[in-house]
C-alpha cells in the first residue's frame, strides 16, 4: 500500500527582533508521545511593531 502524508500549517509566531539571532532555522516538531517527526524551516515573514502594524527591520512603517 502507498504511503500517505498530511501536510499540516503552522502559525507565525513573534519574537522581539533582538531574540532572531537565538531562533533556530529548523524547528522540531514532536508528537505525543514524544518523538520527533518533523523539522520544518522557519524563515522571515515579515516585521511588525507592539502593536502589530507593519514595519520594516529598522521601525519603518510600510505605505501602502
Amino acid at each position: 500500500m502507498k504511503k500517505i502524508f498530511v501536510r499540516i500549517g503552522v502559525g507565525d509566531f513573534v519574537v522581539p527582533i533582538e531574540r532572531l539571532k537565538d531562533i533556530a532555522t529548523w524547528a522540531v516538531i514532536y508528537d505525543t508521545d514524544g518523538v520527533e517527526c518533523a523539522e520544518p524551516k522557519t524563515f522571515i515573514v515579515g516585521y511588525e511593531d507592539a502593536e502589530g502594524v507593519e514595519c520594516d527591520d529598522k521601525g519603518n512603517y510600510i505605505i501602502t
